[in-house]
């Protein structure tokens, strides 16, 4: 793991240990999520929010105009004048991906980004959930699903640095290997 990502793991787990109540988990990632949209928005705003040159009293007065559009928590709020405070605040991309990773083991979640060469049909999707909260031990599977027609039969998945791959193309690629061994 990069520097940053080790920093931006260190604030996500700082944020998290803020939170009291479960449902508040939910409610700060989607402030980030907000928060981090609407900075990306606005070119000017992420510049200036991210120049060290720009003194900390003015980021923050900035901080505290979009809250009135965003209706940010209290909480959040710190967490960024806290960020800004400490020049961190171009890390909360990175931030935003670890809390998602914390919030996930907290709710005994895996996201899966599964690759199939046609949409999945409602029970098939509910079978592969059932065997893969199954296999990684996990309450709720989370499926981002893309239909890749470059996939030949069965389907790939990603879970987190973890790959399993069903399809025909790697079965294939396998069998050819092992011809070419002997």
């Amino acid at each position: 793991m990069r520097k940053s990502g080790v920093i931006a793991r260190r604030y996500a787990k700082a944020l998290s240990e803020l939170i009291k109540k479960a449902e508040d988990y939910e409610v700060i990632k989607k402030e980030l999520e907000l928060f981090l949209s609407s900075i990306e928005r606005n070119e000017i705003l992420a510049k200036v929010l991210n120049q060290q040159w720009v003194k900390k009293d003015y980021r923050k007065q900035l901080i505290s105009s979009l809250n009135e559009k965003l209706n940010l928590s209290t909480i959040f709020v710190d967490f960024i004048n806290l960020l800004i405070e400490k020049e961190r605040l171009f890390l909360l991309p990175e931030i935003l991906n670890e809390y998602t990773s914390l919030i996930d083991d907290i709710f005994s979640r895996a996201r899966v980004k599964l690759s199939t060469p046609v949409q999945l049909s409602e029970s098939e999707r509910s079978n592969l959930k059932r065997k893969l909260s199954s296999v990684l031990n996990k309450r709720e599977i989370l499926i981002e699903e893309i239909v890749d027609e470059g996939v030949i039969g069965g389907f790939t998945a990603q879970i987190g640095g973890l790959i399993i791959d069903t399809s025909v193309r790697k079965k294939l690629e396998l069998l050819r290997e092992k011809i070419i061994k002997g």
